[in-house]
């Protein structure tokens, strides 16, 4: 079992870093998201992120982003 990850230190401490290379795909995208949800406060509590969340990403990156963030219909 992993030691639980604190909210100030490292990103490596914090667990919440994606490897280098990691492709921008829905499963990573997914990793990511659970790696800051197990995050707990210097007390042991969860931290509180609701719906705050940001995928932050390059120029070349901003097309694949906006198509796993963004829902689009016809209309």
């Amino acid at each position: 079992m992993n030691a639980p990850a604190i909210v100030f230190g490292t990103a490596a401490a914090r667990l919440n870093k994606a490897a280098a290379g990691s492709a921008l795909d829905i499963n990573n995208l997914a990793a990511g998201r659970a790696a800051i949800l197990r995050q707990k406060t210097l007390d042991g509590l969860p931290i509180s992120v609701g719906n705050a969340m940001k995928l932050l990403v390059g120029p070349s990156l901003e097309l694949p982003a906006r198509q796993l963030t963004v829902s689009v219909s016809a209309t």
